[in-house]
Formats: C-alpha cells, structure tokens, sequence
C-alpha cells in the first residue's frame, strides 16, 4: 500500500498530549517552527498511555527530546507488526501560534 503524504502549515498545537499513533511507521520532518517531542521508551509509563495526563505517563519531563528543523523522524507506530502496541511516544510542541511546515507520511 502506498504511504499517506501530507506536507501543511500548522498554526495551532494539534496533539497537547503524549500519544502514539495507530500506524505501521511514521516519518515526520519539521521544516519551519519548533519540532515534534517524544520521548525514550524507558521514561514513560504505558500503563497511564491515554489517561490524559502527560505528567502520569511520562517518568520525568527532563527525559523529553526534541527534534530540530529538518531533522527527520521514523517513528514506529502501535500497529507495527514486528513490535505491537509498542510505538513511540511523542506529541507536538506549544508552538504559541507561531506556524510550523510539517511533513507527516505514514505507512498504513
């Protein structure tokens, strides 16, 4: 099956919270604005994953990186059949209204 592509100018934070997404892979790529968060498999806990708090599921806020521009993300997703219900944690960054060029494909 051939990837979703999408390239947009997002003006707003569209995921507040920690979460993984329900694909195979997903590559992301910031080109403009502050890049995507995620976090070390090892610093969170899976057992408060969509509890709505990012302060339960994630062990310390220290341990949270954050991509640069033009870094290029593969995330696996919790649909991965190598590693199910093992995808990264990641969300966006509060950007405060200032717009983002965001590349998103993911393989379904």
């Amino acid at each position: 099956q051939n990837p979703k592509v999408h390239l947009s100018v997002i003006n707003d934070m569209q995921c507040p919270l920690f979460h993984v997404d329900y694909v195979q892979m997903r590559l992301i790529c910031t080109y403009i604005g502050q890049g995507t968060l995620w976090v070390p498999n090892a610093d969170v806990n899976r057992n408060h994953l969509g509890c709505g708090r990012n302060d339960h599921l994630i062990r310390s806020m220290d341990a949270v990186r954050q991509a640069e521009n033009f870094d290029v993300l593969i995330m696996k997703g919790e649909a991965n059949e190598s590693d199910p219900k093992n995808g990264l944690i990641h969300k966006s960054p509060d950007t405060k209204g200032e717009p983002r060029l965001f590349l998103r494909m993911d393989a379904r």
